[in-house]
């Protein structure tokens, strides 16, 4: 956070040498309530009440960009719903093909609704939204070059961030009960831990649009913030991250009606132990595959009505290890996603998330949004989660969840 408030401290005092700049800002702010069903545990927490807002600014003078976009929240006493972070906070520059950036941004390169292999560069909540993952902006310096149907870019960022994991009062949480989360420790490829803040992480993609398919290749050098590693001590559990290098490919077109989508993603670690975590070794290399179809029920011009179907597999792993690293890891989703045109713009997402090879764990996700005049959105989310109690001290896949099940209230008003 620190890096972050630099960096956008920076962003400003250059920005602001370029005077007269336009400004435009948003956001918005609101109420929300999380209410779980009750599970009969003094260690853990099943309600809260609070707040959050998220403002964005945008700047522009020439070929300059200044674009910031914070996001606060807090939920008494439920912790894994704090947060305060930048997910957009640069300063850009572009002149014909090329594009320069500075700052702090988030890069997706996702397609598919639930199962993300390819959503590997930025550390992230690791919460309840486990289909729709918060990211964090991570302070980095970026150039793109594109023409026409062909774009290139690639990234350094020069320090490492931690994903946000719920502790052991959380009902969300893969700690056993009550247990405290320690700081966290990030493993280079030699084995040894990062002492300090410079830890550089590199990467690139291209992508072609061909036709009505887009097609987009990508390489990493980084910490993997998306599968933490957890080393139990008399203390606490220690949250380990392991320099990686991933690569893979995304692909999204039309076949008419429907739209697919493909996701995949190699990543390999180094294979020495830390020193300083006897027992624990790197993640073994494995393989992530997505694949999604999104068919039109019904389009209209007041409505849409789409039906999702979408699978996730991993290979390279034993079952114990895939369901420590991913709770989505050999999965199907079946959903049905209703969207209207109309003033009050009602949405409704109803999802029903299945392990094929665990016959006693799934999901499902109902979600109903509507306006209400033009500044208000309330929204009702209903989650119900069926897993099996931990089988051991860690929870693995679904398990993290079990009796989580769960009902958010939100009101938001937009400005």
């Amino acid at each position: 956070m620190r890096t972050t408030l630099g960096l956008l401290s920076f962003v400003i005092a250059t920005a602001s040498l370029a005077r007269p700049i336009h400004f435009d800002s948003g956001g918005e702010a609101g109420l929300v309530t999380h209410q779980f069903s009750p599970d009969q545990d003094d260690h853990t927490l099943d309600q809260g009440h609070g707040g959050f807002a998220k403002l964005e600014i945008k700047g522009y003078k020439g070929r300059y960009r200044l674009r910031i976009k914070g996001i606060v929240a807090k939920v008494p006493p439920l912790k894994e719903y704090d947060r305060a972070y930048f997910e957009q906070a640069y300063l850009s520059y572009q002149k014909h093909s090329s594009k320069f950036l500075v700052g702090a941004q988030v890069l997706n390169w996702t397609t598919t609704e639930a199962f993300h292999p390819a959503d590997l560069v930025n550390a992230r909540v690791l919460s309840a939204e486990l289909d729709r993952p918060e990211r964090f902006g991570e302070p980095m310096a970026y150039y793109q070059w594109s023409s026409g149907d062909i774009a290139f870019e690639t990234f350094f960022m020069p320090t490492k961030v931690a994903s946000l994991i719920p502790d052991g009062t959380s009902r969300i949480s893969p700690l056993p009960s009550g247990t405290p989360l320690l700081a966290p420790l990030f493993i280079g490829a030699d084995g040894k831990p990062h002492q300090t803040s410079f830890a550089p992480q590199w990467g690139g993609s291209t992508r072609v649009t061909f036709r009505n398919v887009d097609l987009r290749a990508f390489y990493l050098n980084h910490f993997d913030r998306t599968q933490p590693a957890f080393y139990p001590s008399a203390t606490g559990v220690t949250p380990v991250y392991f320099k990686a290098q991933s690569f893979g490919f995304t692909a999204q077109g039309v076949l008419e009606p429907v739209v697919y989508k493909i996701e995949w993603a190699y990543r390999s670690f180094g294979t020495k132990e830390s020193p300083d975590l006897p027992g624990l070794s790197p993640h073994p290399a494995h393989s992530s595959l997505a694949l999604g179809f999104d068919y039109p029920l019904s389009s209209e011009m007041d409505h849409d009505l789409t039906l999702l179907l979408e699978g996730s597999h991993m290979t390279g792993l034993s079952q114990e290890q895939k369901s420590a690293l991913n709770p989505f890891e050999h999965d199907l989703l079946l959903g049905i996603r209703y969207q209207s045109h109309t003033e009050n713009a009602p949405q409704a997402v109803l999802v029903l998330v299945k392990d094929y090879q665990e016959s006693d764990q799934w999901a499902l996700r109902a979600d109903l949004s509507r306006n209400f005049g033009d500044q208000w959105r309330g929204q009702i989310q209903w989650k119900v989660i069926d897993a099996p109690p931990p089988s051991q001290q860690l929870a693995t896949g679904l398990q993290a969840f079990h009796k989580a099940n769960q009902l958010i209230l939100q009101l938001t008003r937009y400005f």
